[in-house]
């Protein structure tokens, strides 16, 4: 989320412009639902995009846990 936060503001555009974010998760999306919450809320705010999580059983590199993926509107 760190570095979503960075791309952001890289094209001039804010947390509160996202429009929809989407986590792929290593494993079940559930079982980690209560480790995501408090991140998601301490990088969202008040901003209130589309959420998806999904549970996938492999990512770019077998130590990548999370990859997000997300749409924002600029300024």
């Amino acid at each position: 989320m760190t570095n979503l936060t960075i791309v952001l503001d890289a094209s001039g555009s804010l947390i509160e412009n996202l429009l929809s974010v989407r986590m792929y998760i290593q494993g079940e999306f559930g079982e980690f639902l209560e480790d995501i919450a408090p991140i998601l809320t301490q990088y969202l705010g008040e901003s209130r995009p589309a959420l998806t999580g999904i549970g996938v059983a492999s990512l770019a590199s077998p130590e990548t846990l999370v990859e997000v993926e997300a749409t924002a509107a600029l300024k």
